[in-house]
């Protein structure tokens, strides 16, 4: 292990405009230019306008449509990491593992020293209704089975 990070960026998106934007940044080819290399979704349209209206739309009729509305993480690889077609995997065997449970739209970025992908995850669940929580122990927990399945994928592809 150690090619892989894991991290929550601490903001709740609680407005609507705060997930079409984050949305935006994440996978707009016109706003990411060269910074963006892929983007796919799980759950919902692949046009972002669409995306975020389904995801509102799904909170709203659920009745959870405040507090966090998105799980905004990051899955960083070591620099050491530089086959793009790799990382395209790990984010689709990651998008299968988170969406499972939750509608997701994701996209690999190029902008850093190290390749990474940014997923926007809808916090209310599309099979239960229920929003996610989890205590410290129990996210803590989470965030290693994603690093996990991400180094699964580099050393599935000889990437140690």
């Amino acid at each position: 292990m150690g090619n892989v990070m894991v991290k929550r960026v601490n903001a709740a998106y609680s407005k609507e405009e705060d997930i079409f934007r984050v949305m935006r940044y994440m996978c707009s080819e016109k706003d990411c230019g060269e910074r963006l290399s892929y983007w796919n979704t799980r759950g919902l349209p692949k046009d972002l306008e669409k995306a975020a209206s389904r995801l509102e739309q799904s909170q709203a009729y659920l009745g959870k449509d405040s507090g966090r509305r998105i799980n905004h993480l990051i899955i960083s690889f070591s620099k050491t990491v530089k086959d793009e077609k790799i990382v395209y995997i790990a984010a689709e065997r990651l998008a299968d593992l988170l969406g499972e449970e939750y509608a997701l739209l994701y996209g690999v970025h190029q902008d850093t020293d190290h390749l990474h992908i940014h997923f926007a995850m809808n916090t209310v669940s599309y099979r239960t209704g229920k929003k996610f929580h989890a205590n410290r122990k129990e996210f803590q927990a989470w965030k290693d089975e994603i690093a996990m399945c991400a180094e699964g994928v580099l050393e599935e592809w000889g990437c140690k």
